[in-house]
């Protein structure tokens, strides 16, 4: 969901993973192969050079794949702290800074407006309203990818589609915490390996982008 969010937004945009398509003439033109070995994300030196020919990047959703896996909530979020140590580490743009701060003034509104509610009890409705407002845009964007395909149909029912969008809420917070352990996770575990900061910094000045 985080990921769909920047999505929405053109200039926080980045080439997805498995999701993406470019032309193979941008790949050959910054002989983009030779950088990969040295990077832990793939997304971070394609968008690079993308940016740097001049491109812009397309969201387009039909082309999201749904990942039916079977974790549990710390598999999920170990995930999400890797995901965003790369963001961190790489810099994009300063994502990960406006992750923080954004995650950071939506996750203490709630708190807030129940502080100020003893003062005045509109204060909590004021707390709510960007928790109502974000699980009605959830479930716009839950629907409309329910509605790409029958394959999407079937494993996204209503009921699972109103369930998401309710869980936007605990997202926040989920989201909010893996952010805060990322500021201090100096070291990730990538296909058994485990890589520190220092080690992506060493690779990035072995073959810097250009």
């Amino acid at each position: 969901m985080i990921g769909i969010t920047a999505m929405q937004n053109p200039v926080a945009r980045f080439t997805w993973g498995g999701s993406t398509a470019i032309w193979k003439w941008i790949l050959d033109k910054w002989d983009v192969r030779d950088y990969l070995p040295y990077y832990l994300s793939d997304d971070y030196v394609i968008t690079h050079f993308v940016h740097r020919e001049g491109r812009a990047i397309d969201f387009v959703p039909e082309s999201l794949v749904l990942t039916l896996e079977d974790v549990g909530i710390k598999e999920a979020f170990n995930w999400a702290v890797r995901q965003l140590w790369y963001v961190r580490v790489y810099g994009f743009r300063g994502g990960f800074l406006l992750y923080a701060v954004s995650y950071t003034l939506y996750a203490i509104t709630l708190p807030i407006g129940a502080a100020l509610s003893i003062i005045n009890p509109c204060f909590v409705a004021l707390g709510l309203l960007p928790f109502i407002i974000g699980i009605v845009k959830d479930h716009v964007r839950i629907s409309g990818i329910r509605s790409l395909g029958e394959f999407y149909g079937v494993n996204i029912t209503r009921n699972y589609s109103t369930l998401l969008a309710l869980a936007s809420v605990i997202n926040v917070y989920f989201s909010w915490f893996a952010i805060i352990k990322t500021m201090f996770t100096e070291s990730i575990t990538w296909r058994g390996r485990a890589f520190t900061v220092m080690d992506a910094v060493k690779l990035m000045k072995e073959r810097p982008l250009k």
